[in-house]
């Protein structure tokens, strides 16, 4: 090991490697790292140990003592990377150490690049700094997902990755990310093995947050009556009529072709309503020969509509009409109308049965997606993560 050498003094002095080629650990407990690093390298003839950084001063090269200390604490170094996470030594890779449990992963600047690439060659506006967040968040839940026993090598996850090898290969033939993985020095074959190691994480993880979270908290009936008896207003169909009509346009209104002036085209209107009311002409007989809209060859009709989708005056006057009257002309922008009303219904509820889905989705966004978001917001919590300096 290289982390402890001896000066060529008579009395050994321990010295430290450079943070170039050794990241130490780094305790929360510390208000300061430089402090304790000056502290170390300031050290006296006789080298001090500190609860943190753990340095045993060598015997002389020549003693045997010395090999059997030296493989003791060579056994120590082993067992402390093995089974105390906190205490290794990081690759010089490393851009996030991610603590969770006993569990640990290393989120390395490589891999944010990876994803970086992608993201750039697809548009979206991430910084690296976000996407490095993004996919801490990921190997957190991930983690979990690992203490519970899930895992990205089931015959299931792997069967619903095989699902995605088309969109995958087609992604893959983009020029954009081509040149993108060509300028970041990542080959094809390792970029797609990334690609559906990250898409068996995403899988896993939903397994994880549908057993924790939508399998426990699936709505009951009480559940869903409570969402409606609170937006029973939500569920009212409003009062709607039938209804037929005839355009008589002009030049001043709009999408008009005729070569009617504004006079003459109400002029026309009233000539029409008169026939119509004498009964020398049916409304529908009216509309067919005479109507500029493209209802007229239906006989002017319109349909069934509510409040809202029609342009103002003609719904207040459709509205207000009885069933069965003509009205005399209404003026809008597309010019003169004449409307007929042969049908009203009258507002209703919908019944709960016929809305029971709408519910379902209304627990799901206003419930579940809550529970599901301090489930996450827990488990991120409980990790401890450490940036690389």
């Amino acid at each position: 090991m290289s982390d402890t050498k001896p000066e060529k003094t008579s009395t050994p002095k321990k010295k430290r490697t450079s943070q170039s080629s050794h990241t130490s650990t780094k305790p929360k407990a510390e208000k300061s790292t430089k402090s304790v690093k000056k502290s170390v390298v300031a050290s006296e003839s006789k080298a001090k140990t500190t609860k943190t950084h753990k340095q045993t001063e060598p015997a002389p090269q020549n003693s045997p003592k010395s090999y059997g200390l030296g493989l003791v604490i060579l056994i120590l170094v082993v067992l402390a990377v093995l089974f105390v996470p906190k205490l290794f030594v990081a690759p010089i890779d490393t851009y996030a150490t991610i603590t969770y449990g006993d569990n640990m992963y290393i989120l390395t600047s490589t891999e944010v690049d990876k994803y970086m690439v992608i993201a750039d060659a697809e548009g979206f506006d991430l910084t690296r700094d976000e996407m490095a967040q993004q996919l801490i968040n990921l190997n957190i839940l991930l983690l979990e997902a690992v203490n519970q026993g899930f895992s990205t090598d089931t015959e299931e996850i792997q069967s619903q990755v095989a699902q995605f090898d088309v969109l995958i290969s087609e992604q893959m033939n983009d020029e954009a990310l081509a040149a993108a993985l060509a300028d970041r020095g990542f080959t094809k074959d390792e970029f797609i093995a990334e690609l559906k190691s990250s898409l068996a994480k995403d899988l896993v993880i939903q397994q994880l947050v549908a057993k924790e979270v939508y399998e426990k908290y699936t709505p009951t009936t009480e559940d869903l009556q409570a969402i409606y008896d609170a937006n029973t207003n939500a569920f009212q169909s409003g009062l709607s009529v039938s209804a037929k009509h005839i355009l008589i346009c002009h030049t001043e209104s709009i999408r008009c072709e005729s070569t009617r002036t504004k006079q003459e085209a109400l002029a026309f209107a009233n000539a029409l309503l008169a026939d119509i009311s004498a009964g020398d002409i049916t409304f529908e007989d009216a509309a067919i020969a005479n109507s500029d809209g493209p209802s007229g060859p239906r006989g002017g009709d319109l349909g069934a509509f509510s409040t809202g989708q029609m342009v103002q005056p003609f719904e207040a006057a459709a509205f207000a009409a009885e069933i069965g009257d003509v009205t005399e002309p209404v003026e809008t922008d597309f010019g003169y109308h004449l409307i007929t009303v042969y049908d009203k219904s009258k507002s209703s509820v919908a019944s709960f049965e016929q809305v029971k889905p709408q519910l379902e989705q209304i627990y799901l966004q206003d419930v579940i997606r809550v529970k599901e978001q301090e489930y996450v917001k827990s488990i991120f919590a409980a990790a401890d993560i450490e940036l690389a300096e």
